[in-house]
Order: C-alpha cells, then structure tokens, then sequence
C-alpha cells in the first residue's frame, strides 16, 4: 500500500526538506536572518517526519524502536515551532515582549513534562491494517503536545496578523496571509495526528500539512512573491 504512515511521512520530510532549499537560496540572496530561521523551521519539520519514517524502514517489527523515534520527532517539532516564532513580525510585537518568558515556559515546559510522560509511561506504537501507525497510546502527553502546538500556532497567527497593514503591496500581503494559513492547518493537523484513532483522521491530518506546505513552496519559487518582504 502507497498510503502507509511511513510512507506519508518520508513525503512530507522529503517535501519540507524540498522547501527549506528555496528558502535558504532566498536567505544567501537576501542575507534577512528571518528568512534563515524559515528554512531552520522547515529542516525541523523534515527531521520531524524522517524520524517517523525511517525507524519503520530500517525495522518495522521493533516496535520500541519505533516509539523511540516518535519522542525524537516531539523533539524536533518544539524546535520547528521556536524557529516559527522568532520571525520579526512575532519578535517585534509589543504583545510577545510582555508575554516571552510565559510562551517559551509554555513551549519548553510543556513539552519537557509531555516528554518525561512519554519516556516514564513508554508505550509502543500499534500498526493497523494498511501499515497505518497510530502512535497516541500515551493519552496525557499526546493531549498536552496537542496543545502546546495549537498554542503556538495560535499566537504565530495572530501576530502575523497584526502585522498586514494597507499600504503593503499585495503580494506582501498573499504571503503573509499564506503564512497564517500554514499555521491554522498545522495546528489542527497536529493536533489531529496526536490523537487519532481512526485512519481517516490520519490521512485528513497529513493533508491538512502537505497542501499548505506546496503553497508555501510556491511563494518562495514565483518571483513576485519570492521578491516581498518577509
């Protein structure tokens, strides 16, 4: 079967990973160190997806070593969303200055909690009919990731919306607005995907990713938007 987690997930790593190179070549052109934490975001969420994925290739019967790779990933998202918020139009915000200290508390807190939950209370992933992983055995910290991702999400959204004003050019404005739209479906994708318990929610999280995330390869391949400000 195509379809596989394993499978999906080596796609949307490759895919990231295919986005981040746009994005770094735009980064040696332009030397905005905001574009550099871009490309970071995306090598992250690419490593995030390549340790779901190739654990289950190299052995797909060693169940433990397939939990394992599931905490390296949890790993590797919190440090794709600490890439996301450190845009400027997010570090800039008089919000995020008054509120640093609780959302990186929040992020590095949380996860740290969710991750003891998942070293503590180990539990293997199962694999369903169709090679379909779920991994969400650990209720407590799935919820608690589910969470912290939203969060994040939610302030990425919010500050990038504060920054569109009416004199930007419309193509500074697409991008943006695709970029907050990245955010919303990574949010629910995410939270989703931690909790899934069905293969339809599996496929509708991966979609909810892999849509948004050729968009965003467009806007950093078509010139006029490759030319906006970030």
């Amino acid at each position: 079967m195509i379809l596989t987690t394993a499978n999906l997930h080596l796609a949307m790593g490759a895919g990231a990973f295919i986005v981040s190179l746009p994005v770094f070549y735009s980064y040696t052109q332009s030397k905005i160190k905001t574009i550099l934490d871009l490309a970071f975001f995306f090598v992250f969420i690419s490593l995030y997806s390549f340790s779901l994925s190739i654990p289950y290739f190299i052995d797909r019967y060693d169940l433990v070593f397939l939990g394992g790779g599931y905490i390296i990933a949890r790993i590797f998202l919190v440090f794709s969303l600490f890439y996301a918020l450190k845009i400027p139009f997010i570090t800039t915000n008089i919000l995020y200055k008054k509120l640093r200290i609780p959302i990186y508390t929040v992020l590095f807190g949380g996860t740290l909690i969710a991750l003891f939950s998942l070293v503590t209370n180990f539990q293997v992933p199962i694999i369903a009919s169709g090679e379909i992983i779920f991994w969400n055995l650990n209720g407590f910290a799935s919820l608690l990731l589910g969470i912290i991702t939203v969060t994040m999400a939610l302030i990425w959204v919010y500050m990038i919306y504060k920054s569109i004003y009416p004199e930007m050019e419309i193509w500074q404005k697409a991008r943006l607005v695709i970029l907050i739209v990245d955010g919303i479906a990574w949010a629910i994708a995410d939270f989703v995907y931690a909790q899934a318990d069905s293969i339809f929610e599996i496929y509708f999280a991966f979609l909810l990713v892999l849509l948004p995330m050729a968009i965003t390869t467009f806007i950093y391949i078509y010139p006029k938007f490759k030319n906006a400000s970030v």
